[in-house]
């Protein structure tokens, strides 16, 4: 017997892709420039990756820079210093990369800074010199919101203080009035785009929602808490054949009694209330009984849900996410044992070991965006020795600035 050809291959699941897309003149951050979204979604839908996130956002955002400096207001918005480091932490947070907008007055000066929606940016085409110039900025990318309408997108120049240039940009687009600014890109990575700070565990941060939408689909979808009732048959078998084949008395018969079903399993309906609408089967079937049973029966349906199925997938792909971001476990574990079942000094410990795996993002932060854009900030009270984050957690005599 001739053998018979069988392939196979295998299919990577997701593995992130960068094109430079032509007809848009943009890098794709992603197939269909859904990696931010993608990253997004995940995050805010595991109930791991969410509250490290937040820890890791809280950590660089500390507190701020201090009290009069916090409430110095960077833009048109009136958005704090305070707000805005809140904002360049969370998009650093999520994305590992933040795009602030940058306006500027005829004296080259900065005026006004607004972080971005990261995955409202993209890069532009680069030049011979592997610069981009432009970033363009647009609110569907992904086309969730019908076509792309290219009239929308608007194309800002990149980040570059040289007094010269930002006047040939000025002067380019008819004056002040008209001028778009600029946008300042912060990317740790020599890439195009960085990686998420947890790419290397999107696919355990989804398996985890996953995990949880199987469990609350099987609470809502199966057996869990359903009862079944049991009658004989209100419209007889004999009845149930088209009514073609049944003269017309029986065809009356058959009418009431199915007007009798119908009111029957409304009565149902109401006796169980709203609520409980699915959590009810109706059987009609020929059964022995006496006394009630034979008119009616209930029946309670064993529950088909193992709530142990999944436990060492949602332990494991827990830690590996924490481990990821190097949160202590303790402190996303909201378990009463993990809470009051630790010391006051763990705790502590484990609060300062974190603190100090943040202190090279602090640092990087505070180098390449916070002095750098404020040393040309209008009217801006640059401290002496630049500026510094004040640590959410602060060792005995430790001072940095004004707390």
């Amino acid at each position: 017997m001739p053998s018979k050809f069988v392939g196979a291959k295998l299919i990577e699941l997701y593995n992130r892709l960068i094109k430079y897309d032509k007809s848009l003149g943009v890098y794709k951050n992603g197939e269909d420039n859904n990696y931010p979204s993608r990253v997004e979604r995940i995050i805010n839908n595991s109930a791991t990756a969410k509250p490290s996130i937040n820890l890791f956002r809280k950590y660089i955002v500390g507190k701020g820079f201090g009290n009069s400096l916090n409430d110095f207001v960077v833009n048109k918005d009136q958005t704090t210093l305070r707000r805005f480091l809140f904002n360049v932490a969370h998009s650093y947070a999520y994305q590992n990369g933040v795009f602030i907008h940058v306006d500027y007055n005829l004296n080259y000066n900065i005026t006004g800074l607004k972080v971005l929606p990261y995955k409202h940016c993209l890069i532009g085409k680069k030049d011979d010199k592997n610069w981009s110039g432009k970033i363009l900025v647009y609110d569907n990318w992904q086309g969730e919101s019908g076509k792309i309408d290219r009239n929308k997108i608007n194309e800002v120049d990149a980040y570059n203080p040289n007094p010269k240039v930002i006047q040939s940009q000025i002067k380019k687009a008819g004056g002040i009035k008209n001028y778009k600014g600029q946008i300042f890109f912060y990317n740790p990575e020599d890439t195009i785009y960085p990686l998420s700070h947890i790419d290397n565990v999107l696919n355990d941060a989804d398996s985890e929602f996953r995990v949880s939408q199987y469990k609350n689909t099987s609470l809502l979808k199966g057996f869990f808490g359903k009862k079944m009732v049991i009658t004989p048959p209100i419209v007889e078998s004999e009845l149930r054949k088209p009514d073609d084949q049944l003269s017309e008395g029986e065809v009356a018969e058959k009418r009431i009694k199915e007007r009798a079903l119908e009111s029957f399993r409304n009565e149902l309906r109401s006796f169980v209330g709203a609520d409980n609408v699915d959590g009810i089967f109706h059987f009609e079937l020929d059964y022995d009984a006496e006394g009630i049973d034979k008119a009616i029966k209930f029946v309670d349906i064993d529950t088909n849900i193992d709530d142990k199925l999944f436990a060492h997938t949602e332990r494991s792909v827990s830690q590996n996410i924490a481990k990821s971001i190097g949160v202590p476990s303790i402190l996303i574990d909201n378990s009463d044992n993990s809470i009051f079942g630790n010391s006051g000094a763990l705790l502590d410990a484990a609060r300062s070991f974190f603190q100090e795996q943040r202190m090279e993002d602090i640092e990087n932060l505070t180098r390449s965006i916070f002095n750098p854009l404020f040393a040309k900030f209008q009217d801006f009270p640059m401290p002496e020795g630049g500026l510094k984050i004040i640590p959410l957690f602060q060792k005995t005599n430790e001072t940095n600035h004004e707390s």
